[in-house]
């Protein structure tokens, strides 16, 4: 039987391969129906062993389908173009430092730079962690920071969006 830690990392790699293949459809496909037969695939493809057989698993799985569904179709409705950033990996000959990104979304425009990752779960320091990672790959991958980094925690449906141009002065909001 998995630790709860163990699941959890199954279901963030979980919640990476469905958004991984959301994006890789046309925009114009991306829709409820088709959202839940990717689900629907990757649940069939879970190995019975591989998650404990507790209700608190299925409930969050739920949360996930749910929160997930709603974010796709509300992107659809803003008629926002993205692409899939399944791993990017760089190094800063200057500070000596290595980042990589993975699984993240990007909205790219002339004027705008937006990053967006769903994860299982959002612990603060994790989140930190992560926008200075997306601040360091931006920086390296199109010269620039970007506008927005926002986070959508499935589990609950929480936003965490945080504007690294405002950084600091103001900070981090949460909505």
């Amino acid at each position: 039987m998995k630790t709860t830690e163990g699941w959890k990392k199954e279901l963030q790699s979980f919640v990476d391969q469905v958004v991984h293949e959301i994006y890789h459809r046309p925009q114009q496909e991306r829709n409820m129906l088709m959202i839940l037969e990717i689900i629907g695939n990757k649940q069939r493809e879970i190995n019975e062993d591989i998650f404990p057989s507790q209700g608190c698993y299925y409930i969050k799985l739920a949360q996930i389908m749910d929160h997930l569904i709603q974010q796709i179709i509300l992107e659809q409705q803003k008629d926002k173009q993205a692409w899939f950033c399944q791993f990017w990996n760089g190094f800063d000959e200057i500070s000596g430092q290595e980042f990589s990104l993975d699984h993240v979304v990007i909205q790219q425009s002339e004027k705008e730079l937006n990053i967006k990752k769903y994860v299982f779960e959002g612990v603060e320091e994790q989140l930190q962690q992560f926008h200075m990672m997306v601040i360091q790959s931006t920086k390296h991958m199109f010269q620039r920071i970007p506008d927005v980094i926002e986070t959508i925690v499935l589990s609950t449906g929480k936003r965490h969006i945080f504007w690294p141009k405002e950084h600091s002065s103001n900070g981090e909001a949460f909505s």
